[in-house]
């Protein structure tokens, strides 16, 4: 059997405007519709019961038996209440009230009631008596006026039920003969032209309230559509940024390393030199997908902060060292000068104050030819920060001696992918994004980025934070807060490691890199290529650390993380450090990680200095965990 042809694109044509205002005008009239029929089960059983009055009242004042047209009018009208309250009821238990049945066959009764009513006069008495004929006069124009109100949503139904009853009764008024029979004649006559009139403002007016009711409920049910679309939009767009950042990330991330190690084992300059400009790409490359994440996830969802206690001397002389290596290709020196105490601890979050600071200094180096980068830290206001819990202000300021900043620029320099014209002696790249990010930053902190610069002086950028004093953590979170000077020292003499590593990585590239790097560092090393083989290794081992990549086939690294602990558990091991390894978003996937039980996070390109840092720091607890429940074991004993 054949399949289905799919049908041709232009065959479903979009909405025009005609047919949007035809649907509209739809709309609006079954709502009026709906409107008279609200009305029309009250409206006839109160009809009825006045039809029952007048012929009481017609049978008292005749004092005597009623004529037969007098009869057969009430038998008219108490027939036409009782269908016209069926009529509603039918019509509100209808499935299908946008059929125009129910418009027509309302209309059609208003009509044929009208003419029942109208015959009113004209079936009394041929002599009447007189205070009879006005009362029956002045209920008529009561009722038609009563009843005009109640449908005047409707200007068709308004007309037919008014104009019959009005001039029957202007009609009969006229015949009646004597001034005063031609005076109230042309009085009705002027009511019923007065009530045409009205009846066609209502209608208009009625039209006008439900038009833009629904022109609304369509504008807000957009709006919502909209902002549905919005959110999956922003939603796709950012599984999209993850992907990416993961799979730009991960080959990255092999290039870098593989660079390395081949410029360890590389004994010419030209090689050296060679993949040291392969390396500077890649480490380019690296900052470009970084800083377009970065901006991105600002822009979409905003900035979560996570501040801890920190100090602030500590962080800022891990970047200013983290920095020199770059100054020191072009003969700069990068100083800090800070005026904070030593073990003045501070809440903030150490990882985006990093990043700020991180992006400043690159820029100073960056962009200063000769000379020297300073960055102060100063304290001001701080009066109340003796104590815990009491506040600081805290200056930040990052200055170099570069070439200066025109000063057309400087009222730009934050805004997204602006960069300053650079002549053909001072070409340089990027993206135009980082000051950008950290002044979005900084004002999450409660700070603004402000920036001054003389053209052949230099540029200082600078911003104020008020802080939280805070007292000093414990020995893990201070760990975690700030790497300590004698730690950094210790990298820089890269000291050896001891114990056994798993690490669980399906990439063959990656994994080559993390097992090459670990051993340099001192580890033996054992690979699993998914979180089902690590478990299976597990099962008759125990490492001293586990280094888990997030996304792999068969069993990722959060389900892996997961069997781990609960085989730790049942088995009385110690906890093992589980570091996450992840191309993905640093900062989401480092509190993801410890939400899901590891213990830290490293960022896929890592570099042998922060893998290091982080290995020891958690090798050193474990070795101090061990201990403490070998002590207390032989303590139970």
């Amino acid at each position: 059997m054949d399949a289905p042809r799919p049908r041709p694109a232009q065959a479903v044509a979009a909405p025009t405007d005609t047919s949007l205002a035809q649907a509209l005008e739809a709309r609006i009239t079954h709502a009026r519709i709906r409107m008279l029929y609200g009305h029309m089960p009250v409206t006839a059983w109160t009809l009825f019961g006045f039809t029952l009055i007048i012929g009481g009242l017609l049978h008292f004042t005749q004092r005597g038996p009623l004529g037969l047209p007098t009869l057969s009018w009430l038998a008219v009208a108490l027939v036409l209440a009782v269908t016209r309250a069926l009529h509603a009821q039918a019509y509100l238990r209808s499935a299908n009230r946008q059929s125009s049945f129910w418009q027509h066959s309302y209309l059609g009764l208003t009509l044929v009631f009208s003419l029942c009513w109208s015959a009113l006069p004209w079936v009394l008495p041929p002599r009447p008596d007189q205070q009879l004929a006005i009362a029956i006069i002045g209920v008529l124009i009561g009722m038609a006026a009563t009843g005009a109100a109640q449908i005047s949503s409707d200007r068709a139904n308004v007309q037919a039920w008014t104009v019959p009853i009005l001039l029957s009764c202007a009609l009969y008024s006229a015949h009646t003969g004597g001034p005063l029979g031609w005076f109230g004649g042309i009085s009705i006559v002027g009511f019923v032209v007065i009530l045409w009139l009205e009846a066609n403002r209502g209608h208009r007016r009625v039209s006008e309230m439900l038009r833009l009711r629904f022109e609304s409920e369509e504008l807000a049910l957009a709006r919502a559509h909209a902002l549905r679309e919005a959110e999956s939009l922003s939603a796709a767009k950012g599984r999209f940024l993850a992907t990416m950042s993961h799979e730009m990330r991960t080959p990255l991330h092999g290039i870098l390393g593989l660079s390395r190690m081949l410029r360890a084992h590389t004994p010419t300059p030209e090689g050296q030199s060679q993949l040291g400009l392969l390396q500077n790409a890649g480490e380019h490359l690296l900052g470009v997908i970084n800083d377009v994440l970065d901006f991105s996830r600002l822009k979409d969802h905003g900035l979560r902060l996570h501040a801890r206690p920190v100090l602030l001397n500590e962080l800022a002389r891990h970047v200013c060292e983290l920095s020199q290596v770059m100054a020191q290709d072009k003969g700069l020196v990068v100083m800090l000068r800070s005026a904070l105490p030593d073990d003045l601890w501070l809440q903030v979050d150490p990882d985006r104050l990093r990043q700020v600071l991180t992006n400043l200094v690159g820029n100073a180096v960056k962009f200063t030819a000769k000379g020297h980068v300073v960055v102060r830290l100063t304290l001001v206001d701080h009066a109340t920060s003796d104590t815990e819990g009491g506040a600081c202000r805290v200056v930040f300021e990052v200055q170099d001696t570069g070439r200066g900043i025109p000063e057309a620029h400087l009222d730009k320099i934050f805004d997204a992918f602006h960069q300053v014209e650079a002549r053909d002696d001072y070409l340089v790249g990027g993206t135009g994004l980082g000051l950008s990010i950290s002044q979005q930053i900084c004002m999450a902190m409660g700070g603004k980025l402000r920036c001054e610069s003389s053209v052949g002086v230099g540029t200082t950028f600078s911003f104020n934070l008020d802080l939280q004093r805070s007292s000093r953590p414990s020995a893990d979170a201070t760990a975690d807060a700030s790497p300590h000077r004698d730690e950094l020292a210790d990298e820089e003499q890269a000291l050896r490691l001891s114990g056994r590593a798993l690490v669980v990585e399906d990439n063959p590239v990656n994994a080559l890199v993390a097992q090459a790097t670990l051993a340099n560092l001192g580890l033996e090393v054992v690979v699993a290529e998914n979180g089902r083989r690590a478990l299976e290794w597990l099962e008759a081992n125990e490492p001293d650390l586990v280094l888990m990549d997030f996304h792999m086939p068969e069993m990722g690294g959060i389900e892996a993380t997961r069997r781990i602990r609960a085989m730790e558990a049942s088995r009385g091991w110690t906890p093992m450090p589980i570091v996450a390894m992840s191309a993905g978003d640093q900062f989401d996937d480092h509190r993801h990680c410890l939400e899901v039980g590891m213990n830290d996070h490293i960022s896929k390109p890592f570099v042998p200095r922060e893998m290091n840092r982080v290995l020891r720091r958690h090798l050193q607890q474990r070795v101090r965990r061990r201990g403490a429940r070998l002590e207390q074991g032989v303590n139970e004993a």
